[in-house]
């Protein structure tokens, strides 16, 4: 996790031009993220337009002791908070991707959470939105419906 700052700077002077990453600190660390991004624009002339940047939100189920919004709130301002978080940790006004880490406990939660993403686009802070660790194809489809 240290070197996440110099491995992302190395990984895109590579020719690599996607970040992954997860509002998420027990995994993550997305402050040096932002680190690496300040150095690519500053000493090599890379800005955030050439790389594809992509976070997650985790519910506060898969967070660890680390929560990095309010696990009390209701959901839609979890994932408000949470995307608030991996902005200011990535020093970006915007993401090109948020993903729903995973499902929650019932179609309903996942699908207030898919809303409340819905409504980070809406408000020009995500381009695209996603989900992963969803393994059913009828879940995918149930969500795409809805």
């Amino acid at each position: 996790e240290d070197q996440t700052a110099t491995n992302v700077v190395d990984a895109v002077l590579a020719g690599f031009r996607g970040v992954d990453t997860a509002c998420q600190p027990q995994h993550y660390r997305e402050d040096l993220v932002g680190e690496a991004l300040r150095t690519l624009a500053a000493k090599h002339g890379i800005g955030r337009e050439a790389v594809w940047l992509q976070t997650k939100f985790t519910p506060a189920l898969h967070q660890g002791e680390d929560v990095p919004y309010d696990p009390a709130a209701p959901l839609s301002d979890q994932v408000a908070q949470s995307l608030q978080v991996s902005l200011k940790n990535l020093q970006v006004t915007s993401v090109d991707a948020l993903l729903l880490h995973g499902p929650l406990e019932t179609h309903e939660r996942t699908m207030e959470a898919w809303r409340a993403m819905e409504r980070q686009v809406e408000l020009g802070f995500v381009t695209q939105l996603g989900i992963s660790n969803l393994h059913d194809v009828r879940r995918f489809e149930r969500i795409y419906q809805e």
